[in-house]
């Protein structure tokens, strides 16, 4: 099972959990259209820090990674690795 499914699966759980009224999970569940739209907001750049310090499930980091490939087609390898390697930063919780 790749990450892309387990993580949809773990998103689904907590989307779930998060209509809940009584569980209150709502507190920790960002919908996917709402980071898509921070992320277009904020528009990162291949040379950026991007950095998410209460991360959780890491949808705003792989939306952000997503939107700089696909917005930078022409990265160089030593963009790419650095992308890969440096760029995102985040905290779970």
């Amino acid at each position: 099972m790749s990450a892309d499914v387990k993580g949809d699966a773990y998103e689904g759980l907590l989307q779930k959990n998060a209509e809940d009224v009584k569980g209150g999970a709502g507190q920790y569940f960002t919908p996917r259209p709402l980071i898509a739209a921070m992320v277009d907001c904020v528009a990162p750049k291949p040379r950026n820090t991007i950095c998410d310090p209460a991360c959780g499930t890491g949808g705003f980091l792989l939306a952000a990674y997503d939107y700089v490939v696909k917005h930078n087609l022409n990265l160089t390898k030593t963009e790419k690795r650095k992308l890969k390697e440096e760029t995102l930063k985040g905290a779970m919780n």
